[in-house]
């Protein structure tokens, strides 16, 4: 009995511990979660997520940043070109 006991617990234990990492997260899932690619890229920049998962969300959230900028400029040139004004 006590032989089955020795090979039973580090089995569970390696069990247990594996199962506890996740696989990092795709460009293609933060695509779909943009709001987690934002809080994730932050996350990395102050330092307390790290990894392969960075990558990817600090280019999801980079694209959404410069898409989103470009949304405003172009809703402020159209709101200034209604009102009669040009640079």
């Amino acid at each position: 009995m006590v032989s089955v006991a020795r090979f039973i617990v580090p089995i569970a234990a390696l069990a247990a511990i594996g199962g506890c990492t996740q696989a990092p997260r795709s460009i293609e899932y933060f695509r779909a979660h943009p709001e987690e690619a934002q809080k994730v890229a932050e996350q990395c920049r102050a330092g307390t997520v790290t990894g392969e998962e960075c990558a990817a969300a600090q280019e999801v959230a980079g694209k959404a940043a410069r898409r989103n900028q470009l949304q405003r400029e172009l809703g402020n040139s159209k709101r200034n070109a209604d009102k009669g004004m040009s640079f």
